[in-house]
């Protein structure tokens, strides 16, 4: 065989072994992409706060939007922001329901902040806004919280409950 068919020869061979491991590498990659495709999506539920009228929408194997530290749903709270409060106050009056939830109780799966009973008013000696309004513990228990504007960085949130007027948070005496 002279050398150049050869070279002929080693050229077909190479198209050959070429031709085979693309043909190989597609029938791999079809088969992934039809076992990826044929996995079923994640179960959602869905269900509305009685208190907002939020939307929730829980993904099997995802946190829910709106979910805070120790997994309690925090719903209403961003319509501070339509009274005048910064989003750093309303992260810090979203931490204090954290902290009251995790100090004072258990087994807390949602924390709601009912609008249509919110007052605000200016405290007539140090001029601070607040704003009171109530929460719905699990849509079942209701407590007054008191958002006070103390400065643009600080917010000093109290709860109290709604019968007996018993204070039962203070953010003041608490570092979150």
């Amino acid at each position: 065989m002279t050398p150049r068919k050869k070279f002929i020869v080693i050229i077909i061979v190479l198209f050959i072994v070429i031709s085979i491991i693309t043909i190989i590498v597609a029938i791999v990659n079809q088969n992934n992409n039809e076992q990826i495709g044929s996995n079923e999506p994640p179960k959602q539920t869905t269900s509305v706060d009685e208190v907002t009228g939020e939307t929730i929408i829980e993904t099997e194997g995802k946190v829910p939007e709106g979910v805070a530290n120790d997994g309690v749903i925090i719903l209403g709270f961003s319509k501070l922001i339509d009274y005048g409060l910064s989003s750093n106050q309303v992260s810090q009056v979203k931490n204090a329901m954290v902290f009251y939830t995790r100090e004072r109780l258990s087994n807390v799966k949602r924390i709601s902040l009912d609008f249509s009973t919110a007052k605000m008013s200016v405290d007539q000696e140090s001029g601070n806004k607040k704003i009171t309004a109530d929460i719905v513990i699990d849509n079942e228990r209701r407590q007054l919280i008191s958002m006070t504007y103390v400065s643009i960085n600080d917010m000093w949130v109290q709860i109290f409950n709604k019968e007996t007027n018993q204070e039962l948070y203070n953010s003041s005496l608490h570092e979150y």
